[in-house]
């Protein structure tokens, strides 16, 4: 099966300060449709700290503490990590770190990314509790089948 662009998806979240180590803040709900993350940034956070982008079911709660800080291997809220190379004080607002290019060797992302329907983006930090907010900028595509893309175009007429 292959796919068409549908409508364009964009969301700037703010992670607030103060939260907790691999507490998951969303950053991004698909809606019916699955989409492709076809860009994102982000700024701030504190300076030499590390965060994750990850995949969550349509089940998460927001600020529910991921398990990967006990077991990784093993999440049992069924999150999955993208990459794990977001971090902190390096980027601003004037100059944004780029999602899909990690900062760390060792960290790689699993491209692209697509978020089935109803499922979440998270971010969270894995490093230490935050003592400065970090803002994401998210921007996708709606990824339609051909019949749905049809359907979609005449129902704007």
């Amino acid at each position: 099966m292959y796919y068409c662009y549908g409508n364009i998806r964009s969301t700037l979240t703010t992670l607030p300060a103060n939260t907790a180590q691999y507490k998951g803040i969303i950053v991004y709900t698909a809606g019916e449709f699955p989409v492709e993350i076809r860009q994102g940034a982000y700024w701030g956070g504190d300076t030499n700290e590390f965060y994750t982008l990850a995949l969550a079911p349509p089940s998460w709660v927001n600020g529910t503490a991921t398990t990967e800080g006990t077991n990784p291997e093993s999440d049992a809220n069924g999150v999955i990590p993208i990459t794990g190379g977001l971090k902190g004080g390096l980027f601003n607002n004037a100059k944004k770190g780029n999602i899909n290019i990690p900062v760390d060797i060792d960290n790689s992302i699993i491209s692209p990314i697509i978020v089935p329907p109803y499922y979440n983006l998270i971010v969270y930090p894995t490093t230490a509790i935050m003592a400065t907010s970090i803002q994401t900028v998210l921007l996708g595509m709606d990824l339609l089948t051909p019949a749905e893309k049809t359907r979609s175009q005449n129902s704007r007429y």
